[in-house]
């Protein structure tokens, strides 16, 4: 679905941190396949448009977005921007092309979550079909632990979670089998979608045969996701062996540091049990006593803060693991050894220095060097390694949930800041806008005649306020 959107909309797919810091388009904007919204190459109202797009695509409203892409081809020609609607009237065709293929699977073209439901040892499996104007889009696996409930009130059960959630809500949802107070769920559901909703238990026909399919992939995803979780236990268990740790590592929690020359500072702790990442275990933290650009003192934080009110064993990880390399590991160990924690085992990673110092190879991938307070030289695990590819992917996303949050704390900062830099826009000006608009994105969106009947503010200073913002945000 990603390669098929990317392909028929130029919508971006860098990274937020390449993104944030382009200075010129990528390749994709030089073969028409972004707009380039990364060096202002677009309107933002212009790039608002293709995104609502792709959302009605995958919403399965394409025939409704093959109507609103031919009215934007005829406005174009109208305006004589032939190059414009020519590209438009491409996009239309290969849509259309991707519509011919898309399979069938419903005569009744609705919206439709088809519950697909598997039962085997102590695990169930819910895999809901999407089904949107008769047309199969996809589906998604979900997997719970049964605790002996019967069927029927897990499927209740998660209906309610499931649509609650801010879900899109179809018009008929079919089940494998009835559930307790279903006409209630239908008025509950009908009520946050605004028109009516039914839940059926097809006996036979067309329903009864999608149904079947949902409950054979729900079945598939239990068997894929026992072959996963083997998986991740041999790499566990090899895992503890190869680096020497006192545990098999089933959850593993990660650092990261992120900073701009000390400014705006944070870190970032994931956590991840048996492989997976837990997001209730994840934790930012904004650095409060640490000024400068000193990682390490801020790594000395973020642990202190983390660990020192840890309540007991069951709030400690077998592992942690830091970005980074001797240093950080020093700073951890400093840590650990103020607060007693003696069971818990470190290890930091980095890559190896190439010339010159740089991080970055210069041919191929750089080697991870794996670093232990027991061991004087780093331990290498090869770059094929399925240990190392796990240990990769646990401190990127350390770096990702950093990264994340500094984005948005910096831009929120940066924002209220420039706002009192505005010339006769001082602090108390600056509040009062805040107190009138609710917020920096009120203050953006207020019209100039709003912006000069604002309390302290005059036309002439509502002129510079409403010509910041659009200069600045264009």
């Amino acid at each position: 679905t990603l390669k098929l959107i990317r392909r028929l909309f130029p919508i971006r797919t860098c990274l937020d941190t390449k993104f944030t810091n382009r200075l010129r388009p990528c390749i994709n904007y030089e073969m028409g396949r972004c707009l380039g919204p990364c060096c202002d190459r677009t309107d933002p109202a212009e790039y608002r448009e293709v995104v609502n797009q792709v959302r009605m695509f995958l919403e399965g409203k394409d025939r409704d977005l093959v109507q609103r892409l031919k009215k934007r081809m005829e406005e174009e020609s109208e305006r004589l921007q032939f190059e414009s609607a020519a590209k438009i009237r491409d996009q239309i065709e290969h849509i259309e092309k991707v519509i011919e293929k898309q399979k069938i699977v419903s005569s009744d073209f609705i919206d439709q979550d088809v519950i697909g439901f598997h039962r085997q040892d102590h695990s169930v499996i819910i895999h809901p079909l999407f089904v949107r104007g008769g047309k199969l889009l996809g589906g998604k696996g979900f997997s719970f632990p049964s605790h002996g409930l019967p069927d029927e009130e897990i499927l209740s059960s998660f209906l309610y979670q499931f649509y609650h959630e801010g879900k899109f809500i179809p018009e008929q949802i079919l089940l494998p089998k009835a559930v307790p107070e279903q006409t209630l769920i239908e008025e509950r559901l009908a009520d946050l979608k605004g028109k009516k909703v039914q839940i059926l238990v097809p006996a036979r026909g067309g329903k009864k045969h999608l149904l079947q399919m949902a409950c054979e992939n729900a079945e598939k995803y239990f068997h894929s996701e026992a072959e996963f979780e083997r998986d991740q236990k041999k790499i566990l268990d090899t895992l503890k062996e190869r680096l020497h740790l006192r545990r098999v590592p089933r959850r593993i929690e990660a650092f990261d540091i992120s900073n701009l020359q000390g400014g705006y500072a944070v870190g970032s702790m994931v956590s991840f049990e048996d492989g997976r990442p837990n997001k209730d275990g994840y934790r930012h933290f904004r650095i409060r006593t640490v000024e400068g650009a000193d990682d390490y003192g801020m790594m000395y934080e973020v642990l202190l803060r983390r660990y020192q009110k840890a309540g007991g064993e069951g709030d400690l990880p077998d592992l942690v693991l830091l970005d980074g390399g001797r240093g950080q590991l020093n700073v951890a160990q400093e840590v650990f050894n103020e607060l007693g924690i003696k069971e818990v085992d470190l290890i930091s990673l980095a890559k190896e220095r190439g010339i010159g110092g740089s991080r970055t190879a210069r041919f191929g991938k750089t080697e991870e060097k794996i670093f232990h307070p027991q061991y004087k030289d780093p331990l290498q695990l090869g770059k094929q390694s399925p240990l190392l590819h796990l240990l990769d992917r646990i401190r990127d996303e350390a770096h990702r949930f950093a990264i994340t949050y500094h984005k948005k704390m910096r831009g929120k900062e940066t924002i209220k800041s420039v706002i009192g830099d505005i010339p006769g826009i001082g602090k108390k000006r600056e509040r009062e806008l805040l107190k009138q608009f609710g917020s920096v994105e009120g203050i953006k969106k207020a019209s100039l005649d709003e912006l000069a009947k604002a309390p302290r503010m005059n036309e002439k200073l509502a002129q510079k306020v409403f010509a910041f913002f659009r200069e600045s945000f264009q």
